[in-house]
């Protein structure tokens, strides 16, 4: 890769922005060791038995799973791989916002999941975006801010920088996800 400290905007002719280097600090600095990128979490059992086998990953590496069975394990295993660099205890956000996303190795109840322990039920921090005052509002997806926030693509999108496309699979499952929670 070649680096592009004052970012790009539709590189290569695609919809997807390179950051600038302010904006990768403020997603990256969330990350343990600075460093985004694949973990346990985000594999399948097959590629994870075919890392360990050809020494990618340690033997010692557990696999591990997101909790949970179906549409609940699949929404956490995507807040996990794609906003919890962000939404997690190792990230300044973490100072101001109590939403975290995720996942700890071994949990094995969804209900247990930081995603759901600190989204359901609880106040937003931006009150009254589009008549959103929860994060997430079990049932109503457009009184969830969570879900609200991702369909959009301006100051208050999540993510906020990188993309201008709304990525409609993780938001039409965030979505459904939300439908069904009691």
């Amino acid at each position: 890769a070649d680096p592009v400290p004052a970012g790009m905007p539709d590189a290569r002719g695609t919809t997807h922005d390179v950051p600038d280097t302010q904006a990768c600090r403020n997603c990256h600095r969330g990350g343990g060791d600075f460093a985004l990128g694949l973990g346990s979490l985000q594999l399948d059992r097959a590629s994870f038995d075919g890392w360990v086998a050809e020494g990618v990953l340690s033997a010692e590496t557990p696999f591990a799973a997101p909790p949970g069975e179906g549409l609940a394990a699949q929404v956490l295993g995507y807040f996990h791989g794609n906003c919890s660099h962000c939404h997690n205890d190792l990230h300044p956000l973490g100072a101001r916002v109590a939403l975290r996303l995720n996942l700890p190795v071994g949990l094995t109840d969804p209900a247990e999941a930081p995603a759901y322990v600190t989204s359901i039920g609880q106040a937003a921090n931006h009150s009254g975006l589009e008549g959103t005052d929860l994060i997430v509002a079990p049932g109503d997806p457009a009184a969830s801010q969570l879900y609200v926030r991702m369909a959009r693509r301006d100051m208050l999108a999540m993510p906020p920088s990188g993309t201008e496309v709304v990525d409609e699979t993780a938001t039409r499952d965030v979505e459904a996800w939300i439908r069904a929670l009691p």
